[in-house]
């Protein structure tokens, strides 16, 4: 049986091997930075490993997800009381999405605080981080909405985007200057844009040289508040 690749990134990639074990291979220079067991009776596809920052999320087994430092070697798990059917880890790879596989309930885990909350309590269609930010979509079956979490840290606040009957979303793109949630509705394709500012503001690196990058958590609290008082 030959190795598969899962998925690949700019920086490295993620090939599972035939023993089921895992290889994060660099990129550029094609040199393997840390492999990571896996209990062979684990099946892995993308929708169930997941890396960001320098840690790589997956499922231990069908209940238990597993964030790896591959830099450090340090692990963290989570066992959770369904089986799992996905996960997707975000790009500073300090908190994970997942869904249960019974009830479809979405969940987000922080890794750091080793708390979870859940996001959508049932029938979770479509889930996703939005590219390089800590803002999250989903969208629920049978209802002709999207919900936003611009900042995931805030799972209480969420804005509604309303979608036409019948679509759902399946994709988001990330260029320069916009984010796009792709939506699908029979053979027909449209596009609903985020507020990539509010993206952006929540994302931004506490470690900015600028302070209008890296405001307190009050003050973003205050503003997030007003934006959602005044929609």
């Amino acid at each position: 049986m030959t190795a598969a690749n899962l998925f690949a990134t700019s920086d490295a990639c993620v090939v599972q091997k035939h023993d089921g074990s895992l290889s994060i291979i660099d990129a550029r220079t094609s040199a393997s930075i840390s492999t990571v067991e896996i209990p062979h009776t684990c099946s892995l596809s993308c929708h169930v490993v997941s890396m960001g920052s320098n840690r790589l999320a997956y499922l231990q087994d069908r209940q238990t997800i597993a964030v790896e430092n591959i830099v450090s070697g340090g692990k963290s798990t989570l066992s959770h009381t369904e089986p799992i059917d996905f996960l997707e880890i975000n790009s500073e790879g300090n908190f994970v999405l997942f869904r249960d596989e019974k009830k479809k309930a979405l969940h987000l885990y922080s890794i750091d605080a080793q708390s979870v909350r859940t996001l959508v309590g049932s029938n979770c269609r479509y889930a996703q981080w939005v590219p390089q930010s800590n803002s999250i979509v989903a969208q629920s079956k049978g209802r002709y909405t999207m919900q936003v979490w611009y900042d995931c840290r805030q799972p209480n606040h969420s804005v509604m985007h309303a979608t036409a009957r019948g679509s759902t979303v399946s994709g988001i793109v990330r260029t320069k200057d916009k984010v796009d949630v792709l939506i699908q509705n029979g053979a027909s394709e449209s596009t609903h844009p985020l507020q990539m500012d509010l993206i952006d503001f929540w994302s931004s690196s506490p470690t900015s040289s600028s302070p209008l990058n890296r405001p307190d958590a009050t003050t973003k609290a205050a503003l997030y508040q007003w934006f959602l008082d005044t929609r």
